[in-house]
């Protein structure tokens, strides 16, 4: 089985299938890992969640699924000293260290690794517990590419997700200009497991790096601002105070992001000593802000972009969420998200009918003439992109709703005869060519050719696929001495004449 998935991987992801499980880029907090790739510096950022109590961590990375991956294997990255609960790591090659191994301040997990973009890379983790070693169950697939760029829509699966704020409660009295204050630390209690986690130790490498600080907020009351604030740490103490800055020409915008999708620039007023961001009433989403908005000190004057590249600040000492009334309202605020970007967010701005219809003809226009497993993910995505398109735009279904359809029903086709060949061979997963299976791939074989064989007549393309079934009978031959659809050697064949003679 081990070859079939290893030529036909995006497919048996494509379909969700358990052979190689793999950790998804669209995964919620809890994902296994995050990769921010830079193909200028060919380095990648690797966000993660170890799992607790890890004493420190090791990662490989290949360009093929491996079979039976762990600890003592080739290939493998290692770092000591794992940061829980959270971590940012950052690999590239030797030419981007300084004397202590670090980019920029940021570490290097091996400074040998060299990144080829376009190439696809199959990442997997382990850890020592200060007893026993402990292999991250499936790995993480990602194309070398520069991921969303400043400017591009806020994507939810980008976000690195420091914590979920206990979703807390934030309320005023009515009337405009109330207003209340919540620290972090009032949230996360000393002497909890979060203890310390908006203080220097927690997630240095993402604050270091991240483009934009992100905020869930449901705003359940009247129209209100707000002011994320705390103090700069410097590395050995701590630098002022932080607040937003105000608008100023050619500034990078605050966005908000609702959970339904829309986007819009955020406006932002200068009240009660500090620069806020309105939240309308009933606004149920994400706040994000590029970090060239977090200034240094409250004054009025400071507008724009405050400039960060002289100093080596980390956000987040000691922070909190001032929250202020715009109208007779009480505030009824739900925090429920703190975490980071690695780019800033742009407008989404609506696409017109008739560039709808041009983008879809386009990308009708790319599919290839005949569907088959070596292309399906490349149309998969075409066809996704088709679809949000005509869903966005109904006005145009009917004018490619028969190409498309022609196309998915192709598709269908190709992804069905796969999954059917999966489960054809899903029991011998693990199973060796030996004489306890030979009876059982040889009926997994055979299964498969006939798989094929009933496709083919039904007129689907199935390139590729034959040559796999192709492998796995020569690998029968090698193993057993004979062709799995002939006598094994040396079973007698009886002869039956009829009549009698």
């Amino acid at each position: 089985m081990k070859k079939f998935l290893g030529v036909l991987l995006s497919v048996c992801l494509l379909l969700g299938l358990t052979a190689f499980p793999a950790a998804a880029s669209g995964e919620t907090s809890d994902r296994v890992m995050f990769v921010q790739c830079d193909t200028q510096n060919m380095t990648a950022n690797f966000y993660f969640t170890p799992n607790p109590g890890a004493y420190w961590s090791e990662m490989g990375i290949y360009t093929e699924p491996q079979d039976g991956w762990d600890q003592d294997s080739s290939g493998k990255l290692v770092r000591l000293s794992n940061i829980v609960p959270s971590s940012l790591w950052r690999v590239g090659p030797s030419s981007m260290t300084d004397g202590d191994g670090k980019v920029n301040g940021t570490q290097i997990l091996d400074s040998h690794f060299e990144f080829t973009a376009g190439v696809t890379y199959y990442v997997y983790m382990c850890y020592y517990d200060g007893a026993n070693w402990n292999v991250i169950p499936d790995y993480y697939s990602f194309v070398f590419e520069d991921g969303p760029a400043d400017g591009d829509v806020f994507d939810e699966d980008q976000l690195v997700l420091h914590a979920d704020m206990n979703n807390t409660k934030i309320t005023t009295d009515a009337g405009a200009g109330s207003f209340f204050e919540v620290t972090f630390d009032s949230i996360y209690a000393s002497g909890t497991p979060d203890d310390g986690c908006y203080r220097r130790d927690f997630n240095q490498n993402v604050k270091r790096n991240a483009s934009s600080t992100v905020l869930g907020i449901d705003n359940n009351g009247g129209e209100i601002g707000i002011s994320f604030q705390g103090y700069r740490w410097n590395g050995g103490g701590t630098d002022e105070n932080f607040y937003f800055t105000g608008e100023a020409e050619g500034c990078d915008g605050i966005y908000l992001i609702s959970k339904t999708g829309e986007t819009a620039r955020a406006e932002v007023e200068y009240s009660l000593y500090r620069y806020q961001v309105i939240i309308p009433a009933g606004f149920d989403g994400y706040v994000s802000i590029p970090n060239t908005r977090i200034g240094k000190g409250n004054s009025e004057e400071s507008v724009g972009n405050y400039d960060h590249s002289a100093d080596q600040y980390i956000l987040y000492w000691s922070p909190s969420l001032f929250v202020q009334t715009k109208t007779a309202d009480a505030a009824d605020v739900n925090f429920n998200a703190f975490g980071s970007l690695f780019y800033k967010v742009g407008e989404n701005a609506p696409v017109p009918g008739d560039d709808a219809a041009d983008q879809i003809e386009e990308l009708l226009g790319e599919l290839p003439e005949s569907i088959n497993a070596a292309n399906m993910q490349s149309v998969k995505e075409t066809l996704d992109a088709v679809s949000e398109l005509l869903t966005a735009n109904p006005d145009l279904e009917e004018q490619f709703a028969a190409q498309y359809q022609a196309a998915l029903s192709a598709y269908n086709a190709v992804a069905a005869v796969v999954a059917d060949m999966d489960e054809a061979i899903a029991d011998l997963a693990d199973a060796e060519m030996n004489e306890a299976n030979e009876a059982a791939w040889k009926e997994a074989i055979k299964e498969l050719y006939s798989i094929i064989a009933s496709a083919e007549e039904d007129g689907v393309d199935v390139s590729g696929l034959k040559e796999e079934a192709d492998a796995y009978a020569a690998d029968f031959a090698k193993a057993y001495g004979y062709a799995w659809n002939t006598v094994k050697p040396g079973i007698p064949v009886i002869l039956v004449f009829w009549p009698p003679l």
